[in-house]
């Protein structure tokens, strides 16, 4: 599904940025986006989320820490299949061991649910 989203939105960009229509350059900027996305949230919910053990969590929350550990096993595994970048392996292991914190910390098997639209 975001692979046709993505591919969608550069057929509609592309007049704009042609330089979005290299696969290294739009994958590098996706990544880069991703990156800062996840810290963002991070950052936003991870202070809340610091002050409650695993026991603790309300639905909110708890969706929340799963939203982050989800959204961090994703960079880790984009970062992966990203060849060009030289700091793609350490985005990777970096996001990789951040989902496992949060995981050990607020799960077991955190894992966002699929959107209800697209199940």
């Amino acid at each position: 599904m975001s692979e046709a989203m993505i591919a969608s939105w550069r057929a509609e960009v592309a007049d704009l940025w042609p330089s979005l229509t290299e696969e290294d350059t739009l994958s590098r900027y996706l990544l880069d986006g991703g990156l800062l996305l996840v810290w963002q949230a991070a950052l936003r919910w991870l202070p809340e989320l610091a002050e409650l053990s695993a026991d603790e969590l309300t639905a909110p929350t708890r969706q929340r820490a799963a939203a982050l550990a989800t959204w961090w096993r994703d960079l880790g595994e984009e970062a992966e299949r990203e060849s060009g970048p030289e700091d793609g392996p350490v985005i990777a292991a970096h996001a990789t061991a951040v989902a496992h914190a949060l995981d050990t910390r607020f799960g077991p098997d955190l894992e966002l649910p699929l959107y209800p639209a697209f199940r």
